[in-house]
């Protein structure tokens, strides 16, 4: 049996006519998605995440030796999703200096579509990173929800489409 990596619903948008043709537009929608599914699209990066209640558990190798750290998820005031470490330990459990994470986030910038908002925080912009899909998201996050084993994204429109 296959478990669904993202599942869409409450999926509303609109159409717009660009000299190009026809373009579809995503201003709304819920997004559900696995554990498995984020790891999927976080492999390149050698990463591996655990979702829980509230946080979730981040872990890379680096030079040998194991890293994690724990994150904390929200909808950011501009929209994005804020993600927040609150501990980084080497090993699994020796507590690292909060330098090194500074550092180690500071190596993020000028990557499209993460913006560093802190010496432990970043947002993602999510059109931005996605801007790749067959459709434009002209979309903000209201609402986050971390729960064991699924990410739940609540968007709605960036700005009022004229019509």
């Amino acid at each position: 049996m296959t478990v669904p990596g993202v599942g869409l619903d409450s999926l509303g948008g609109y159409v717009e006519l660009a000299p190009g043709g026809p373009r579809p537009v995503i201003d709304r929608a819920r997004a559900r998605i696995s554990e498995e599914g984020l790891n999927r699209l976080v492999a390149p990066l050698s990463l591996t995440l655990r979702l829980g209640a509230g946080a979730a558990e981040l872990e890379v190798e680096l030079a040998g030796v194991r890293v994690s750290t724990t994150l904390t998820a929200a909808a950011g005031v501009t929209g994005r999703l804020l993600l927040e470490a609150t501990g980084l330990r080497l090993l699994g459990w020796l507590p690292a200096p909060t330098g090194l994470l500074s550092l180690a986030i500071s190596r993020l910038q000028g990557q499209r579509g993460v913006y560093i908002v802190g010496p432990r925080s970043v947002e993602l912009d999510l059109p931005e990173l996605l801007n790749a899909l067959p459709v434009a998201l002209n979309v903000r996050l209201s609402h986050v929800r971390l729960e064991p084993g699924c990410l739940e994204l609540h968007c709605v429109p960036r700005a009022k489409a004229a019509i």
